[in-house]
């Protein structure tokens, strides 16, 4: 209740498992950048595509960088891996959401339609209401690769779900010459052909 005071209208956790960088402080999240603040379970496998990859020892730091800079959707034409990530849109105002195949994200609102719980572990957020003894309804699994994006205003008032597709492009598919054993170019497609 004292957290909730003012103008507060959401409070983003988060129990980090510390996969890359050290046990600080400065790693710790949530990440908060000019545009946004936000959080990440899971852990990519390229942070290096990330544009200031080097400035960066967490890849969820990084990727909230990104996203800061570069949007939303160029982030995820990039980034290989596992994710779950929840932030809070200072621009537009708003709690979002969005997964891939790799990582869960469960999501439940209390009886009265208020207040608005997720976790990524549907026991950890079953045990921390039932704890407080909050009564929520049957929490759903978001759908992956989808943006749940819900603006909440000054008053705590939420708005309707906009849902926004977010598939990340597969990249193109390229493929070379065929060659045939002795390294020579062959017409005949029987051959070998390397595809990256």
């Amino acid at each position: 209740d004292k957290a909730m005071l003012g103008m507060h209208r959401a409070i983003i956790g988060h129990n980090r498992f510390a996969t890359q960088g050290i046990v600080s402080k400065r790693n710790a999240h949530p990440f908060d950048f000019d545009d946004l603040v936000g959080v990440h379970n899971g852990t990519l496998k390229n942070k290096y595509n990330l544009i200031d990859s080097k400035d960066f020892d967490v890849d969820s730091e990084n990727l909230y960088h990104h996203i800061n800079q570069k949007g939303l959707r160029d982030a995820m034409n990039i980034v290989k891996g596992a994710w779950a990530l929840v932030w809070w849109d200072k621009v537009e105002e708003s709690i979002n959401f969005l997964r891939n195949e790799e990582r869960p994200l469960y999501l439940t609102r209390s009886v009265n339609g208020d207040t608005l719980f997720w976790a990524s572990e549907l026991w950890m957020l079953q045990a921390a209401c039932s704890r407080e003894d909050m009564k929520i309804e049957q929490p759903i699994i978001l759908q992956k690769d989808m943006h749940h994006s819900i603006c909440i205003d000054n008053m705590g008032k939420m708005s309707k779900v906009v849902v926004t597709p977010m598939e990340a492009k597969e990249p193109p598919e390229v493929t070379a010459f065929p060659f045939n054993k002795k390294g020579t170019y062959c017409d005949n497609h029987k051959h070998n052909v390397l595809t990256l």
